[in-house]
């Protein structure tokens, strides 16, 4: 019996992943430009838990594939290297993250 093959999803790089959330968590004013977080509305604000971020990114490329466990590969790799900031929320069990710039 032939052996059925599937081509699998085209993956997505986890590098890819780790730029996409580090531009989505760069604080930017109405502009669009960098700006410090105090000068934000609450609209433009910049710690996202990391549904908001996998939301984003959903909303941005709805076909790359996108999923929350690469979106927490890709934050936790990031805090780690200390390129985003991690804050503990209550409930505990929720974080937010944001640039450290």
């Amino acid at each position: 019996m032939a052996k059925k093959t599937t081509t699998p999803a085209p993956a997505i790089s986890i590098e890819l992943v780790k730029e996409q959330v580090k531009t989505t968590l760069t604080p930017k004013d109405a502009q669009g430009n960098p700006a410090p977080d105090r000068n934000l509305t609450d609209s433009r604000r910049t710690w996202l838990t990391v549904n908001e971020i996998t939301d984003v990114l959903k909303i941005k490329a709805p076909e790359g594939g996108i999923t929350k466990a690469l979106v927490v590969k890709s934050v936790t790799e990031l805090v780690q290297e200390g390129i985003i900031k991690q804050r503990l929320r209550k409930p505990p069990h929720i974080s937010e993250y944001t640039s450290a710039h």
